[in-house]
């Protein structure tokens, strides 16, 4: 990973941010109380993450004087947006089996990155934390797959991937 210290801590916290705003936006959206209740423990996973991440990297974010605080208000106010071109604009316009098939495609992305994470650190706890969430958020693609199966949306040769139309 060719990250600095702060580029880890603000991509980490920033992606997480907006994957929790995606599952809030989505639990809105889900017109059953199973989907929107699956949706809603994702938002919790993922806000969660953000605590684990951040006492993990405590040591670093004091070193390197990061406001945690401020970080996170930021990236609550910016435009909404994730890696896969999904934007406020696309997920108000898009089918929610696209949203879905971009969230799966996020989900093991981020689990890549806390993954290139553990195996950089030279911290055993932010070492452990890495694998953890590596794993975590590999359950959270399958989280997602679960919502499509409840939702009737899973097809076929699904690969996690948006593709745009």
């Amino acid at each position: 990973m060719s990250m600095d210290t702060r580029g880890v801590i603000e991509f980490a916290l920033e992606k997480e941010v907006m994957a929790r705003r995606l599952y809030e936006y989505l639990a809105d959206q889900a017109g059953m109380d199973e989907a929107r209740m699956m949706f809603l423990e994702l938002v919790s996973f993922e806000a969660g993450h953000i605590d684990i991440f951040v006492k993990a990297m405590a040591g670093e974010i004091k070193r390197i004087h990061f406001d945690v605080k401020a970080f996170l208000d930021r990236a609550e106010a910016e435009p909404f947006h994730i890696p896969g071109g999904v934007d406020e604009k696309t997920l108000q316009e898009s089918p929610m089996e696209d949203i879905l098939k971009v969230a799966k495609s996020f989900e093991k992305k981020m689990s890549e990155f806390y993954k290139e994470v553990a195996d950089g650190a030279a911290s055993e706890e932010v070492k452990a934390v890495g694998v953890r969430l590596s794993k975590e958020e590999l359950s959270h693609f399958d989280h997602v797959t679960r919502i499509e199966e409840v939702l009737n949306l899973t097809l076929d040769g699904d690969d996690g991937e948006f593709h745009a139309q």
